[in-house]
């Protein structure tokens, strides 16, 4: 943010105070040497926004940092006075002006800047995901934010333009000291001018978009993949024993899961209606309801059935082939005609109990899906009496 050059400061104080009072070593030229410890001034001091950096400039640059402190306040005096070698302390105090010793003033207004540009920097944030929601809403708030983000933005650096400024008068002194604006302070008002330029296509495009309404949400949900909350229907839906997914396959694939649970229901009409949104509920529900030949279709109580009956079938089955496994086990353990029959019977009755529950349970998927994909050649919708002579068209 701001650069004190004290290059020249040696060769002052010597003009004035004479080469016997000040020696060679007003600076520290050692590579690495420790700031704020009275082991001698650097050359330039460069202030920035958490910390600062001293530097010697010659014969080579090289320079140490100062630890990052969160809304550093810029106080040169207080940074140069411990650095400076004690027996210099006198000397060199006399070379500084009044105006950089104005800590209070220069410390308050550089503290103040920080914040409302550690402000500015949150509501740019917070205006990039607003200003890609096409809703009059998120565009009026992107305008406000970027308002507020421009003037905040204004302030922090007219006070550090005011601040710098008003310390450059030690430029024109004999004293060797040299303050200039740092690259920041210029970014700062470009980020001003950025933000000020944001502002009018937001409110253009909060006015267009309260004139034009906001595009609704429609029939199937392409952004919340949340199931079961009426927010939108996915593209396809996948059953498993413990739980249903729902995935988008427009574009890139992308979906979410309901909560697992024991013996999940294929209940595929309710999960139709329960994220089908609540403006195209009644029409959906009557288009399903109403096609010819999905009888079965819209009967989850009977799906449910037959598929909580499946569901306990393959996990008994699971559990004897896990048990007949565990038997045949054992019967490696024992030694004895008798003990291994017996654990040999157990475990083919077992895997035969199992081999049993599953072909039933697998009979049971089959006729579930069979009868539910009568959906598939559904091509028109079935109309009462009544609906037919008030003209009712379900397309």
């Amino acid at each position: 943010m701001v650069n004190v050059n004290l290059q020249a400061l040696e060769s002052s104080m010597q003009t004035v105070f004479g080469n016997s009072s000040i020696n060679d070593d007003v600076y520290n030229t050692t590579r690495g040497a420790p700031l704020g410890q009275s082991l001698g001034l650097r050359h330039e001091y460069r202030w920035g926004l958490y910390s600062h950096c001293a530097y010697i400039l010659t014969p080579s640059v090289y320079g140490v940092c100062s630890n990052v402190t969160f809304a550093a306040s810029w106080t040169p005096f207080e940074t140069l006075r411990a650095d400076i070698p004690p027996m210099y302390f006198v000397q060199v105090n006399e070379f500084i002006i009044d105006s950089l010793r104005d800590s209070p003033y220069l410390g308050t207004l550089s503290h103040v800047a920080f914040y409302l540009i550690f402000m500015a920097t949150i509501a740019t944030i917070l205006v990039i995901p607003l200003g890609l929601i096409r809703t009059t809403l998120t565009f009026l708030c992107a305008a406000i934010l970027s308002c507020a983000s421009a003037a905040a933005l204004l302030i922090a650096s007219s006070m550090w333009t005011s601040v710098i400024s008003h310390v450059q008068v030690t430029n024109k002194t004999r004293t060797g000291v040299v303050v200039s604006f740092g690259q920041s302070v210029w970014l700062t008002w470009a980020a001003f001018a950025l933000s000020l330029a944001s502002v009018l296509p937001y409110v253009i495009s909060t006015a267009l978009q309260a004139a034009t309404g906001d595009p609704p949400n429609g029939l199937f949900n392409s952004a919340n993949w949340t199931l079961g909350q009426n927010q939108g229907l996915q593209s396809i839906y996948s059953w498993g024993l413990y739980a249903v997914c729902g995935y988008n396959v427009t574009g890139k694939v992308e979906g979410g899961c309901s909560n697992s649970s024991m013996a999940y229901p294929f209940t595929p009409f309710d999960v139709i209606v329960s994220d089908t949104p609540s403006r195209f509920s009644t029409p959906v529900t009557f288009f399903i309801s109403n096609s010819e030949g999905v009888g079965k279709f819209v009967n989850s109580g009977y799906f449910k059935t037959l598929t909580h009956v499946a569901f306990y079938l393959v996990f008994i089955a699971t559990i004897a082939t896990g048990a007949a496994f565990f038997t045949s086990f054992l019967a490696t353990l024992n030694s004895g005609l008798f003990k291994s029959t017996v654990t040999f019977v157990i475990s083919t009755l077992l895997v035969i109990i199992s081999a049993i529950f599953v072909l039933v349970s697998s009979v049971l998927w089959s006729t579930v899906i069979k009868q539910s994909r009568t959906i598939n050649d559904v091509r028109t919708v079935r109309l009462s009496h009544e609906q037919r002579r008030n003209g009712t068209d379900a397309r």
